[in-house]
């Protein structure tokens, strides 16, 4: 990161890959953490979140720690997100995009669609 630390907040909006929201299985309160967690990792196009404690991702997914495990969990299980632990109990996010384009198989983006049409 740079010497000037961009705010965590988006200034206006959070841009999210569309595979999660076509998840008929994805509970509504996962989805919004899913959201709130991606929303982080805007200061670097989205590829991870800033270093966070469990306390400051609580406060901005808006819900207590065992729920915050819970989705983390979840959303883990799915591959929609992975994560790293660091010094001082900071984390780390991952949020999984699609696949990239001309990848092979059920990985890639034909894999993706056959999912969505089921």
């Amino acid at each position: 990161m740079s010497s000037d630390p961009r705010p965590l907040i988006p200034p206006r909006y959070a841009n999210v890959p569309a595979l999660p929201a076509y998840d008929p299985d994805l509970p509504d309160p996962v989805f919004r953490t899913y959201v709130r967690l991606t929303g982080l990792a805007w200061v670097n196009d989205y590829r991870e979140t800033p270093p966070l404690t469990l306390a400051e991702l609580c406060a901005v997914c808006h819900c207590s720690e065992r729920t915050l495990w819970g989705h983390l969990t979840d959303l883990r299980k799915r591959g929609l997100l992975s994560w790293e632990t660091g010094g001082g109990g900071q984390m780390i996010l991952s949020p999984a995009g699609l696949p990239a384009e001309g990848q092979e198989g059920e990985a890639g983006t034909d894999g993706a669609l056959a999912t969505l049409a089921e």
